[in-house]
């Protein structure tokens, strides 16, 4: 009883719900990448499809279509990884897996893939994504449309 006392005060449960504490501030500080999830209601519209790779189970958060790749972690991003030959494929995977967008919190997934995984993950991000929002470790990120990306790429 005592650890479970401890808890709920450390956490403070019951801030928000008599009024100690505003919901938003609560959340921002319990939900890890909350801000991120914020950014991602407010900015990116509705019919946007979101893949959240380790990021918690927190889509209930979300108010468009996500897939959560966090209950056996990352097992559908990596799956694309092992199936893509470089950037490109993994974009084309996506892009035909209709998602627009990811979420994820990168120091979890980079440290949890094989060296050519990483190769592909590094060459993706700076081919054929945009990093819309970053706090701490998560980060958005927009899958640019092809033409985009080709512009992005020629200018390097």
């Amino acid at each position: 009883m005592w650890a479970l006392g401890k808890q709920i005060v450390a956490v403070g449960f019951y801030k928000p719900v008599l009024g100690i504490e505003k919901e938003l501030d609560f959340l921002k500080r319990v939900v890890p990448g909350y801000s991120a999830i914020e950014f991602i209601n407010q900015n990116i519209t509705g019919s946007a499809r979101v893949l959240c790779v380790w990021t918690g189970a927190y889509g209930y958060y979300f108010n468009r279509p996500y897939y959560s790749d966090t209950l056996i972690e990352d097992r559908t991003i990596k799956k694309y990884f092992d199936e893509s030959k470089n950037w490109a494929d993994l974009k084309g995977t996506l892009k035909q897996n209709e998602f627009t967008h990811i979420f994820l919190r990168r120091s979890l997934l980079e440290g949890n893939l094989t060296q050519r995984q990483l190769e592909i993950f590094r060459s993706f991000l700076h081919n054929g994504t945009e990093e819309l929002f970053r706090e701490k470790d998560f980060s958005v990120l927009v899958i640019l449309p092809s033409a985009q990306a080709d512009r992005i790429k020629k200018e390097d």
